[in-house]
This record gives structure tokens, C-alpha cells and sequence, in this order.
């Protein structure tokens, strides 16, 4: 009897229990709703911050299961008359889970079989946008195959829908590597199939800049369709029927435009197009298995497999039709896009029968059924665009700004790939420098009457444009391919970097053949090739980092004829000292002057005066001076900085290393998760490291350096002083960590400064310009942290503190006055985004920074320039018994190298399919400060046979092409 009592008396509390949390999730589940109607945007131009502004983020994910969708009622035209255009189409990652080799067999069934049916089957149509993948099929096809590509292309049954090589990330990579991707993929397809892409895809890359937008129309594309971009930024535009926009750049008022078409819901793939129920739209996914439709609905909701509607054709079309109206009333016209395909879909005729023969089926249905309202065909995306753009009464929204980060669920935001596997995105980014220097060498060759090209050097540089531009897709410089794929791109980034080198070396001897020599004892001496292919002269500090065959040696100097025995220049080198980094690596630091388009010799040799550096511990320096600053350090490592320029400015900063805390636990799959390649998952910790006190190190009349270590990170700050260096603007920081040892963390370096910045704080967007980002307390951590490419600012009005960066990283403002620029990540679990493993692999990595500290902004652009395109450095041949004394181009071909001083070169690129020199140039603001900007640098450009591949504009922070042919050689 106490035993029923008490089980009823229980009974009755957990049902009331269960009945008022019930209440609640209804409640809150409704308030949530009502909130997400409430403030419509009816400004037809705004910007993406004014959407971020409006929004109010689900704060747990209990009230929100399947966050990545948002309701669809049918409120207003309701049953319209629709055209639907079909759109089959597959994606084909070059390099994620495997490399793009090993992807490539599958790629070339695909093709195969899309070709012969396009062939075959008139009323068909089909998309594709990985060039890279097209180019491969193109080299292995034989000539009947290449004949029905050109015919369907031709045609307009095959649309290529990306101009690059490859669908390229669009945070982290830089403005050289994307336009570089992009002349890859047109010059290609103008070449090869005589196509240029109108309508651009960026199906995959995990957010949208606004950068990449703009390229597109640098490169004559004039319709975009996106993906990738925050579910609630999406739901916010679908409120307002502003999910096709035309996306400006906050720089022009004027123009350039692309109209924009944005897909409301989570993918790309069938399951995700129909409409807002995807148990509905799965139906209508004939290549799906049984299965492969799990976790796209509800609990409570009826499963129904992948060809269920084959067996129940009309009920299943009409609940397909109500998908179409509710995802229609998102958009302003009655034309609807309806895509068709998946992850390399169509590799077999099976799947090609049964899927387009099935759809085919359902177009002839419509066109039975009138009272469906529904007209549907197959069609490509340009059609689309025209249709749309016909269709519309009602105008389109401008909207200016970017889609990052991206949020696909909850509070999840893919922000942590911005920092992902540093060691791989330090490599790409040198490899891609080094392409840009040999390229610049292989056009002056190319434009010079008395010079040929080494043998097999063009073949070879075609194959590293190739890794270069793949490099950036996005799986593989955002990190987040399969260890396995990113060991063997390691090892291809390497071998290219190293014979890049080769490359140069054989051009620098070509063009240094009619000057003098020097004797060199391969024993004890090693010599390296300096070389400032700008039009401007450079005076300022290189490194080099010394052969292991010079380890041995205590002590170094300059030999002949970088010493005081040789060289039939007049400017100056000397060496400053030899640093020893960690795993016994020297590196010599080394002043020295170098005229515009010119290279020199400098040799070091084992034997000398003493040199080495040597930190002295527990020493401060007081004050440093500078041409533009004071600074006067602590022993704690708080520096004072006043500029010379204002007396009374004052700015103090200190450096720190902080550990982030993410998530490592996640009980219920899909419900909470947990950080990994692609997510930053913060879980409110922050520890800050705890470092020694600043120890001096190596001073002279060029430079001083402190350091200070904080266990797994140490630091170097170098103060410049030498005047009329660009160095002297800047303090540069060389930082070297290693988490191996831990787990679950983020590493970031933090500048705190005593600067009022207002929660506000500045972000390069790919390089081409600064983006204002505020820190906004409604998101975490990981929402408020975005892609810097190149630099990253914060200003309280008056001074500016700028750090530029070697490569891509995230960063942020937490608190007033501050950045945040991640390091580095460890996370051993998976955050179930695809790649079913954690990163692991991490290695003890270095990160060099420069902090600028100034009266105004325009610094910035001009000094992330100069330091990511300094001298390049290449060691010559160890077993030389002569090297040249350097080179000078001939002014005539250094005209292909920079068209006009306004203007600073952002790709030097050389198209061996047609044998022509391209370069893209950025116009610079008015409020850039470079110090060459007036220089007379008119090398006579009107000589050369150019072409402008783009037209020239007038806007701030343009890009301009232009394209140089080749002179006859006698």
C-alpha cells in the first residue's frame, strides 16, 4: 500500500513537472517565433551588420533542436502561378577527405557519363564549377570526347558556373592568390573552350566575402549564387523576400554590382532545395539509400525513404508542390531554383537514369496537371538569372558588407578554421610568393629579345600555378582536409617551394651572364641571391637562414662580394648578427640596399669576428629611439610608445598569450557539440600565460631586441632604427609556440593597449581593404571572431595600432583597447561537420607580426604590402666556385612588372598556354601613405603590347588586368 502511495504521489509530481516544462517549451517556442517576425527590414539598403543588429540568436539549443531551419508559412501569394527550373549539377571537392589524385577518378566518370548524355539527351542540362577537375578530364580525353564537351558547352546545356580554378576559400586566403586563381580558371576556359562565366557558384566555401564578390566582376561575372552564410542572416532576409540582393562594396557608391541569389536553407543538396521539410524533399532524391535520409526530420514525423514517391506519385507531388510554394514565397519572383545533385553525384548512367529520368517524368506531370500551377524544366543558372531578373517588379535590396563568420546551427560558428593547422597555411603562403617572384623573372624573360627560357622551367611552373591555385580551395588552406591529404599537400608544398628556388637561380644567372663574377670557397662560404623586383629602391633587413653545412661555425662575416674585397655596386650590406632559433636553427639578419628591379649577391663565411646574439637576462632597456618613436620598456614587458610626429600622444601595449577553453563533451550527437577543424566552440575559459621578465638581447646603431618566454611561447620584439627604412615604421614581433602538450585549447597572442576603442576594431578582408567588425555581446566568443588575411586594426580616433601578419589567422576584440589574433588550435574530437577526426597534428610553429603604431590609417595598406612581398632570399648552389655579383632587369621588360606607381602589383602571373605576362594591380586610397606613391616609375609601358583583360577603373581599391604579349624573339 506505501508503495502505491508513493509511486502515485510521485506520478502526480512528475506529471506536473512534465506538463509545466512542456508549457514552458511552448511558450518560449512561440515567443521565439513572434521575435523572429517582429522588425522587418524595410530599408531597401542596408548593410549585413544593420541584419546582425536586428537579430536575436537562440541562446539553447533545447528550444531550438534543428536550429539551421526557420518556419515557412504561406502569408502572401499564396498557390502562384511557379516555373521551376531545374538545375542537376555535381559538387567534386579537389581535396578534402582524399587528395585531389585520388579524387579524380571518380571526377572523370562523372564527366564521362555527363558528357555522353548531355550528348544524347537535348532537353538536359547540367552545372559544373571545379575547372580544375575539367582541365585534368580535358588532358586525358580523347578527341570525340573533347568534341561532345565543346557541343554541350556550346550549347548551353553545360554551364560552367565558377571562373577559377578552384571554388576557393573566402576568409583566410589572400588578394594575390584569389586573383591568381581566377586568371588561372578564365584564361583557361578562353583558351581552351572559348566560354566566359556569367554565373558564379560559391556553393561550399564556409562564409562569403565580400571581397570574392567583387572579384567576380573584376572578372565579368554578373550573377552570384551563395550558400554558406548565418541560418539567422538568412532568416532575417527571407522576412523581407531579400534573399536575391544586389551586393555592393562599401567603397563605391556607384558600382560594381552583382546580383546575388541566396539559398534559404542548410546545403545544396536535394534533401535541403524543395523546400523547408526535408523528409519531403528527400522523397524526391532517387540516388539517396535507404537511410540516407535519417536526421532530417522530426521524431514524431513519418520517415519516408529516398523513391518513396515512385510508389505513391500524386500524394507525394502535391506535398513536393506545397514544398515549392512555401520556399517561392521567400523570393519576389515566381520563378523558383530547384538544384538536383549531391557530393559527386552522376558517376554512373544508373544514377543519371534515375534521377533527371525521374524528374523528367515529374515536368511532363506538371505540364498535365495545370491546376498544380507549376511549370518546370531543366535549366542552367544563368537562365535562372535571366528569368529573375525579367520577373521582377519590385526592385532589388543593396546590400554592403560580408557573410562571416558562418553559423549553420545554434552557436556554432565556423571561426575556428580562420586559425586551423597555421604550419599550412605559413607554407601556402610563401610558396605563393615565391610563384609571384620566378613569374615576374619568366615575363622578363619572355619580354626581352635576348633571353630563352632554361628547359623545362615553363612546364614546371605551370604545375606549381596549379598546386598554388588548388592550395586554396576550401578544404585545404582553411585546413580541414584529412591528415592523411594534408601530410601529402605538405610534402608538395615543400617539393615546390624548393624548386621554385631552382628556378630562380637559373633565371638570376641568365640575366646576371655580362656581369662580373666572384670566387667563392664552397668549403666555408655559402652565397645567396637578394633580389627587389619592385620599382621602388628598398633599404631595410632580410634574413637568411644558413645551410646545415654552416651550423658548425661559431662565428660568420661577409665575404667577397658582398664584403669589403668585391662588388661593383656602391650600396650597403652588413651583417648584423646570427640568430639561433629553436631546433639549432641560424638565421643572419642583414641590412642591406638594393636598387628597384635588381638582385645581389651575399655571401656568408664561417670565420670572423664574433657576432652571435646573446641575451643578456633580467636587463631593461629604457628607452629606445626610433626615426618615428620612443619607446621606453618595463622588465614586466609593458612598452610606451610616443610617435615623434605627436609630442603628446602616448600609447602603451604589452604582450600576452592567452588559452582558450572549448567544449570536449558531447553527450547527444547533433544536439550540443563540441570545437574541431572547422568549429570554434568556446566554453567561457581563459587563461592567461605566465611570462618571465623581458630579458635584452642584441642592440646596435640598426636595431635593438628583447624577448620574453611564457613556457610553450616565446616571443622577440625588434625595434628598428635605422632612418629611411620602411622597418623603422614598425615593431616587429617574432613569436614561436608549441602546444603539443595540450589538448581542447586555442592559443592567441594578445595586444593590450590603453586605447578607447569602443568594442570596435578593424579586419582585413582579403587584403584588398580594411572591415570595420564590432564586438557584440549577444554572440560568444566565436561569433565575434573573423578572418584577418593580412592586418588587423583598433583606434581610439586619433592613433592608430595596426598588426600585419606573414598569413591568415582569426582575431578579435574583447575588451577595449585590445586584439586577439589566434595562433593555434589542438582539439582531438570531431565536430561532426564531415571529417570524422579531430586535429592532432600539430607542430611547433612560429608567427612573425609587425605592430604599427601611427596618427592616421593609411600606413597600413602600404606597410602589409611591403612586408608581404620583401626581398626574396634564394640560396645559390652549394657547390659554386663562382657566383654573380647580382643582376639588373632591362627598364623596357621591368615595365611588365609594375604598370604604374599609384598603384601597387597584387599578382604577376605567366599563362604558358598562351605565353603572355598578366599582372593585376590595386589602386591605392588617397589616405595611403606610400612613401613611393609620388616616385617617377614611368618605365615606358606604352613599348609593350598590352591589353587591359579587365576595364579600368576609377573606383578606390579597384583592380585592374592587364595582359602583355610576348615580343618576337630573333
Amino acid at each position: 500500500m506505501m508503495w502505491r502511495k508513493v509511486r502515485r504521489l510521485v506520478s502526480k509530481r512528475v506529471s506536473k513537472w512534465v506538463l509545466a516544462g512542456l508549457v514552458v517549451y511552448i511558450l518560449m517556442s512561440v515567443s521565439s517565433r513572434l521575435d523572429r517576425r517582429r522588425q522587418p527590414l524595410s530599408n531597401h539598403n542596408f548593410t549585413t551588420d544593420s541584419v546582425l543588429d536586428a537579430i536575436r540568436p537562440v541562446r539553447h539549443p533545447l528550444f531550438q533542436l534543428y536550429s539551421d531551419d526557420f518556419p515557412v508559412s504561406l502569408t502572401r501569394d499564396e498557390g502562384r502561378q511557379l516555373t521551376v527550373h531545374f538545375v542537376p549539377f555535381s559538387h567534386t571537392d579537389p581535396g578534402w577527405l582524399r587528395s585531389t589524385e585520388d579524387y579524380f577518378h571518380d571526377v572523370q566518370a562523372i564527366l564521362d557519363v555527363v558528357t555522353d548524355r548531355l550528348h544524347r539527351e537535348p532537353d538536359a542540362t547540367f552545372v559544373w564549377s571545379e575547372v580544375i577537375f575539367l582541365k585534368m578530364w580535358w588532358e586525358r580525353a580523347s578527341e570525340d570526347e573533347r568534341r561532345r564537351l565543346v557541343s554541350v558547352v556550346r550549347s548551353g546545356q553545360m554551364e560552367i558556373v565558377y571562373p577559377a580554378m578552384v571554388m576557393h576559400d573566402e576568409a583566410v586566403t589572400d588578394l594575390t592568390s584569389l586573383i591568381n586563381n581566377l586568371l588561372s580558371g578564365t584564361l583557361w576556359l578562353r583558351s581552351t573552350l572559348n566560354v566566359t562565366v556569367k554565373t558564379a557558384w560559391s556553393a561550399d566555401p564556409f562564409g562569403l566575402s565580400s571581397t570574392s564578390a567583387y572579384l567576380h566582376t573584376v572578372f565579368n561575372v554578373t550573377n552570384l549564387l551563395v550558400q554558406r552564410a548565418n541560418y539567422l542572416v538568412k532568416e532575417r532576409l527571407a522576412q523581407s523576400r531579400d534573399l536575391e540582393f544586389l551586393w555592393r562594396q562599401d567603397w563605391s557608391e556607384s558600382g560594381p554590382l552583382i546580383l546575388t541569389s541566396m539559398n534559404p536553407f542548410k546545403l545544396y543538396a536535394v534533401p535541403f532545395n524543395c523546400g523547408p521539410e526535408k523528409r519531403v524533399c528527400c522523397m524526391f532524391d532517387f540516388w539517396r539509400g535507404r537511410g540516407g535520409c535519417d536526421g532530417m526530420y522530426w521524431p514524431w514525423e513519418t520517415p519516408h525513404a529516398p523513391g518513396y514517391a515512385l510508389d505513391n506519385w500524386e500524394s507525394s507531388v502535391r506535398l513536393l508542390v506545397q514544398q515549392y510554394q512555401l520556399k517561392a514565397s521567400l523570393f519576389r519572383t515566381n520563378h523558383l531554383l530547384v538544384l538536383i545533385g549531391d557530393d559527386f553525384r552522376f558517376s554512373g548512367h544508373i544514377a543519371w537514369s534515375s534521377q533527371i529520368g525521374t524528374y523528367r517524368r515529374l515536368i511532363k506531370y506538371f505540364s498535365d496537371q495545370p491546376e498544380l500551377k507549376v511549370t518546370a524544366k531543366f535549366s542552367n543558372l544563368s537562365s535562372y538569372f535571366d528569368s529573375i531578373r525579367s520577373g521582377n517588379r519590385e526592385g532589388w535590396s543593396t546590400i554592403t558588407g560580408d557573410f562571416l563568420p558562418y553559423m549553420d546551427r545554434w552557436n556554432e560558428f565556423w571561426s575556428g578554421y580562420f586559425t586551423t593547422r597555421p604550419f599550412l597555411k605559413l607554407i601556402g603562403r610563401r610558396v605563393l610568393t615565391a610563384l609571384g617572384v620566378v613569374s615576374r623573372l619568366v615575363s622578363e624573360c619572355e619580354l626581352s629579345t635576348t633571353c630563352q627560357h632554361p628547359d623545362g622551367v615553363l612546364e614546371s611552373l605551370e604545375k606549381l600555378q596549379q598546386l598554388s591555385n588548388n592550395f586554396n580551395h576550401h578544404d585545404y588552406i582553411t585546413g580541414t582536409a584529412r591528415s592523411y591529404v594534408v601530410r601529402k599537400l605538405m610534402v608538395q608544398l615543400r617539393d615546390g617551394l624548393s624548386s621554385l628556388s631552382e628556378m630562380f637561380v637559373q633565371y638570376a644567372q641568365l640575366f646576371a651572364r655580362r656581369l662580373p663574377s666572384w670566387p667563392i670557397d664552397p668549403e666555408s662560404e655559402r652565397a645567396f641571391l637578394v633580389s627587389n623586383l619592385h620599382p621602388w629602391p628598398f633599404r631595410g633587413f632580410v634574413h637568411i637562414e644558413l645551410a646545415h653545412t654552416l651550423h658548425g661555425g661559431d662565428s660568420f662575416s661577409l665575404g667577397s662580394p658582398s664584403g669589403n674585397g668585391g662588388g661593383g655596386t656602391h650600396t650597403e650590406v652588413k651583417l648584423l648578427f646570427v640568430q639561433e632559433k629553436t631546433g639549432k636553427t641560424k638565421v643572419a639578419w642583414i641590412y642591406i640596399e638594393l636598387e628597384p628591379f635588381s638582385s645581389r649577391t651575399v655571401v656568408l663565411k664561417k670565420s670572423g669576428t664574433v657576432i652571435d646574439e646573446h641575451f643578456k637576462e633580467g636587463r631593461s632597456l629604457n628607452a629606445v629611439g626610433t626615426p618615428h618613436h620612443v619607446f621606453t620598456l618595463t622588465s614586466s614587458g609593458e612598452v610606451r610608445s610616443r610617435l615623434r610626429s605627436l609630442p603628446e600622444s602616448g600609447v602603451k601595449f604589452r604582450i600576452g598569450f592567452d588559452l582558450f577553453g572549448t567544449y570536449t563533451s558531447a553527450p547527444l550527437k547533433y544536439i550540443s557539440n563540441r570545437s574541431g577543424a572547422y568549429v570554434f566552440l568556446h566554453d567561457g575559459s581563459r587563461n592567461a600565460m605566465r611570462g618571465d621578465s623581458l630579458r635584452q638581447g642584441v642592440t646596435s646603431e640598426y636595431l635593438s631586441r628583447v624577448s620574453q618566454s611564457f613556457g610553450a611561447v616565446n616571443y622577440t620584439m625588434t625595434f628598428f632604427k635605422r632612418e629611411g627604412t620602411v622597418e623603422s615604421q614598425v615593431v616587429q614581433l617574432d613569436v614561436d609556440f608549441d602546444i603539443r602538450h595540450l589538448t581542447s585549447v586555442d592559443l592567441a597572442m594578445v595586444l593590450k593597449t590603453n586605447l578607447k576603442s569602443n568594442s570596435k576594431f578593424f579586419a582585413d578582408s582579403n587584403g584588398l581593404k580594411p572591415v570595420e567588425r564590432t564586438y557584440r555581446a549577444k554572440f560568444p566568443l566565436q561569433g565575434n571572431t573573423y578572418p584577418m588575411s593580412s592586418y588587423c586594426q583598433i583606434s581610439d580616433g586619433e592613433v592608430w595600432v595596426s598588426v600585419i601578419s606573414e598569413h591568415g589567422h582569426g582575431v578579435t576584440s574583447t575588451r577595449d583597447g585590445e586584439l586577439v589574433v589566434f595562433l593555434d588550435r589542438t582539439h582531438p574530437n570531431d565536430d561532426w561537420r564531415g571529417l570524422n577526426e579531430g586535429i592532432t597534428d600539430n607542430q611547433p610553429g612560429s608567427a612573425s607580426f609587425w605592430i604599427s603604431i601611427s596618427g592616421d590609417r593609411g600606413d597600413v595598406l602600404w606597410l602589409a604590402h611591403h612586408f608581404n612581398s620583401k626581398p626574396s632570399v634564394v640560396p645559390l648552389p652549394e657547390k659554386s666556385s663562382k657566383v654573380p655579383e647580382g643582376f639588373q632587369l632591362e627598364p623596357k621588360a621591368a615595365a611588365a612588372s609594375d604598370f604604374h606607381c599609384a598603384s601597387r602589383v597584387v599578382s604577376s602571373h605567366f599563362d604558358v598556354a598562351t605565353n603572355s605576362s598578366i599582372i593585376a594591380t590595386q589602386k591605392m586610397p588617397p589616405w595611403n601613405k606610400s612613401p613611393f606613391r609620388n616616385t617617377d616609375c614611368d618605365h615606358n609601358p606604352q613599348v609593350l603590347n598590352h591589353v587591359p583583360l579587365t576595364p579600368p577603373r576609377a573606383d578606390i581599391f579597384s583592380i585592374n588586368v592587364y595582359k602583355f604579349q610576348s615580343v618576337v624573339k630573333p
